[in-house]
């Protein structure tokens, strides 16, 4: 018996020195954190504060308040169209502790420390309405086992009376701007800018390209103009309107048409009429008699006659008719260029 009572006495030493032991070490490497908050039920916007402990503290410590900003409406969970789902939360004063450059994120100063307790005060604000689960921060840490404390809900609520009578309006939670993916619509105002902008550049482009060409086409012929007497032209064009044999291949219009035209453009080139413009008769009246005697208009008369008939009566003279008039043509030319005096010409011929 006395052996029996040494081996258990020796066991109970034993077993209390590994209790005692493995209590010690819990208590010393294990530390915890809790949150109390001064009131449940705010109004949106208001100041909440938060009363934070943590015992076993280090200054090695560093505490999360990431959950604070990830906090689920438990209300949405019920109701989707009214209550948001996550909850709009600012702190506003971090307390004694530092924060560092992560804002959810904040250490413990070791001169906070007392005892091995840390506490610190924290302010903060929830902007929407519903019913909220605050939880204390999440100490980082790989050396020792945290506990903590349970949540505490808070009751975020709009404010029940309107301070102005007169206003009707209701005050709602503040909502975030929601995104919408682009679609076609949202590019149409710009695709169609873009497009007046290139159709305007090219009828820019057209219209003096287009002036260009015509100012061009104009200084030809007032160089070809000013470079060919009237009288040089005329002969010119008749040689070439004989070349073509118009009337020998039956273009009889066409013929006497040009053959007129090129009569009117001598006249208005040398004489100044604007015989382009004017009926036979007129031409005719216009022509100044010191110039041009009965003979001559006489003979203009019958050439410009025989293309009106042929152009407007639809007549049809004879083949020898149209070579006698091309050599009257000639002939009229010359002989009226020879009755300009030569201080005439000077001025009319450049």
């Amino acid at each position: 018996m006395k052996l029996y009572d040494i081996y258990i006495k020796r066991f109970v030493s034993l077993y209390l020195i590994f209790l005692i032991s493995f209590i010690s070490y819990n208590s010393v490497g294990q530390a915890s954190i809790s949150l109390k908050i001064d009131s449940t039920d705010v109004l949106i916007g208001d100041k909440i504060k938060a009363h934070i402990a943590v015992k076993n503290a280090s200054p090695k410590m560093t505490l999360d308040w990431k959950n604070l900003m990830n906090i689920v409406n438990q209300d949405y969970l019920s109701d989707t169209t009214r209550f948001e789902k996550i909850a709009d939360v600012a702190i506003l004063d971090y307390g004694q502790w530092q924060s560092t450059d992560d804002d959810s994120k904040f250490t413990i100063p070791s001169n906070e420390i007392s005892n091995g307790v840390a506490q610190n005060t924290i302010s903060f604000a929830i902007y929407n309405e519903g019913t909220f689960h605050i939880q204390p921060p999440k100490i980082i840490t790989d050396t020792i086992q945290i506990t903590t404390s349970p949540s505490q809900i808070i009751r975020v609520h709009l404010p029940k009376t309107i301070e102005n009578a007169a206003d009707t309006i209701q005050i709602n939670p503040i909502k975030d701007i929601i995104k919408t993916k682009p679609n076609f619509s949202d590019y149409l105002p710009y695709i169609l800018g873009i497009l007046a902008a290139i159709t305007l550049g090219l009828l820019i482009w057209y219209f003096i390209r287009k002036r260009r060409k015509i100012s061009t086409n104009q200084q030809e012929i007032l160089i070809e103009t000013i470079a060919t007497p009237p009288y040089e032209q005329a002969l010119q064009s008749l040689q070439e309107l004989e070349q073509k044999r118009l009337w020998q291949n039956g273009q009889v219009k066409a013929y006497q048409t040009e053959l007129t035209d090129i009569i009117r453009k001598y006249i208005e080139g040398n004489f100044g009429v604007k015989a382009q413009e004017m009926t036979t008769i007129d031409i005719l009246d216009a022509l100044d008699p010191s110039v041009f005697d009965t003979n001559i208009k006489s003979t203009l008369s019958d050439i410009l006659n025989m293309a009106d008939m042929v152009k407007f009566a639809k007549a049809a003279p004879e083949s020898n008719v149209h070579h006698m008039f091309m050599q009257s043509a000639y002939q009229w030319v010359k002989d009226t260029n020879a009755r300009i005096v030569p201080s005439q010409k000077d001025i009319l011929e450049p």
